[in-house]
């Protein structure tokens, strides 16, 4: 029954990050009635794993900092999303926070190069969020193995 559960939370998440990633696409951006919930109730969920919600929250407080000081890095929308994601860590467990957010990055930037060079040379936007999607689908696919 837990694995069954476990796929359904899986396959919802998959859901989500489909549509939050087809959004960014056409968009440039992720809405913030998606990230901010999500963020808000997976902090109230969790909020006795003091190290997952440290890990999320200074990611947050910290990037956003970096998004003021230098607006075009990152968006804040793939700030939050990441924020998110490693609180979502808390539910599939598959490593420890610090471990998840930097294999999480190393990898969506892994899967966003060679789209990101080429928009580069255009002069062109790229969309975060998809690389992010995969690599975080990669990441609890791997895991729940």
């Amino acid at each position: 029954m837990e694995s069954i559960i476990l796929i359904l939370v899986y396959c919802s998440l998959a859901s989500l990050l489909i549509v939050i990633s087809r959004i960014d696409r056409r968009e440039y951006r992720i809405p913030d009635r998606v990230t901010k919930p999500w963020i808000a109730a997976f902090t109230f969920l969790f909020h006795q794993q003091h190290q997952l919600l440290l890990i999320a929250w200074l990611w947050l407080a910290v990037m956003y900092l970096v998004t003021a000081l230098a607006p075009t890095t990152l968006g804040r929308g793939d700030v939050k999303l990441i924020a998110a994601l490693t609180l979502t860590n808390g539910y599939f467990q598959i490593t420890p926070p610090t471990n998840f957010l930097m294999v999480l990055l190393f990898l969506s930037s892994v899967i966003a190069l060679p789209g990101a060079i080429r928009a580069h040379r255009r002069q062109e936007k790229y969309p975060f969020a998809p690389a992010l999607s995969g690599a975080c689908l990669l990441i609890f696919g791997i895991g729940a193995i």
